[in-house]
């Protein structure tokens, strides 16, 4: 039923009772009688043809048409017309053409080919062999997919890291900020918003911002403590493009020998042996969740009810930091837990303007942000999806701020 024109007629007497395609709609003309169109399979019918192979014999496909070439018309027609007689009594061959299932009715066209006496046979033979080869086909192509969209999200994460990297290198250095403002104490006022010094280093003015609720002395060591997490945050995105680069090596190796997996057994068994379960890989690009990084530590979002629920109940820890906008609707947020490291507040202070912003009090000049570990949350059966139990918690107010802006 392959074809524009294909389609199953059923005739009473001569005339067309139903048809399968109702769309060819001149089908329902057809007369039974008319269809039968013998054709004249003699030596003259040929030379009047022209010696046209194809117009005596128009079942021939291209490969029997290759098989009846000669040199001149009389041995053409001998070959063709020989093999068109042997038709008559087929055998039946099932093997391989061009690595995929083949069945025929002539011998020496396949490889690997089998004979069978029965028609039913060589039918069950062949459409066992073709499930065998859709299905390695279907499950080839799958793996090939998701190994290559593990390997384009992990250069787009390189990408991105590495752009992130260099802006970070490329930005002021705050150590020695930290430095031009510790050499200039006397110089600054109290409760300043910034202050405009000599650099040093360059011999030129430096504008610096200034947090005006700290002293002169507490703001050179609030840029230190930057410095310090500038630094651990760019030893962590080193570390990350260590780790990606030898994964996207991992991922092309694997991708260049499974393409030359000719079979399902074959097939299989490398995904196992490699432990590539394709299906539950996973990177940091493709976690379900908003993701951030702030001074070195992940931030998670959640996006809607449902979300939050996994991100609470599936991702999160008990040590991990659990954030959420107080009395509105709102994201959950997580900041991931490092062993051995406390919270920095200005991670937490930030978590919180993300918290913030992804709620109801977006619009607002400030809000009161819940900040307490995820071993205080809990959640029982009657609550709605994105709700919670808080047994503890500590409040903190900050201004709603786009992640963006914080970053």
């Amino acid at each position: 039923m392959y074809g524009n024109r294909a389609n199953i007629l059923l005739f009473e007497n001569d005339d067309v009772l139903d048809i399968f395609h109702k769309k060819l709609q001149n089908d329902w003309n057809l007369k039974l009688s008319a269809l039968a169109k013998p054709i004249e399979q003699t030596w003259e019918n040929f030379c009047l043809q022209n010696f046209n192979l194809k117009a005596i014999f128009p079942t021939f496909d291209k490969h029997l048409l290759a098989q009846s070439q000669a040199d001149t018309p009389e041995m053409l027609w001998e070959k063709a017309f020989a093999l068109h007689q042997k038709l008559f009594e087929p055998q039946f061959f099932v093997g391989t053409y061009q690595h995929l299932p083949a069945l025929s009715l002539l011998e020496g066209i396949l490889e690997n080919e089998k004979q069978f006496l029965s028609a039913i046979e060589a039918l069950n033979e062949f459409y066992y062999a073709y499930a065998r080869v859709s299905q390695f086909s279907k499950e080839h192509l799958q793996a090939i997919r998701q190994v290559e969209k593990l390997l384009e999200k992990t250069e787009n994460y390189l990408q991105k890291t590495y752009q992130k990297l260099q802006e970070l290198e490329e930005s002021k250095n705050l150590e020695k900020i930290g430095h031009i403002l510790m050499a200039h104490l006397h110089e600054i006022p109290e409760k300043a918003e910034s202050i405009t010094l000599t650099d040093f280093y360059t011999d030129k003015p430096i504008t610096i911002k200034l947090k005006p609720e700290l002293s002169p002395q507490k703001n050179a060591e609030w840029y230190y403590k930057k410095a310090k997490n500038q630094k651990i945050e760019i030893a962590k995105l080193e570390e990350n493009l260590q780790a990606r680069e030898l994964y996207k090596d991992v991922l092309k190796n694997h991708l260049e020998k499974i393409r030359q997996i000719r079979n399902l057994k074959d097939l299989r068994n490398y995904l196992k042996e490699n432990k590539l379960d394709l299906q539950e890989e996973k990177s940091s690009e493709t976690i379900p969740f908003k993701v951030f990084q702030v001074e070195g530590f992940t931030i998670l979002v959640g996006k809607n009810a449902q979300n939050n629920d996994l991100l609470t109940q599936k991702y999160a820890y008990k040590e991990d930091l659990w954030l959420h906008a107080k009395d509105v609707s709102g994201s959950h947020v997580i900041i991931k837990y490092q062993a051995g490291k406390n919270f920095p507040k200005p991670v937490i202070e930030k978590a919180a303007q993300i918290a913030a912003y992804f709620s109801k009090r977006r619009n607002e000049t400030f809000c009161p942000v819940i900040v307490t570990p995820k071993k205080f949350i809990r959640k029982t059966k009657d609550l709605e999806a994105g709700e919670v139990i808080v047994e503890k918690e500590t409040v903190i107010m900050v201004e709603p701020t786009c992640p963006e802006k914080l970053l």
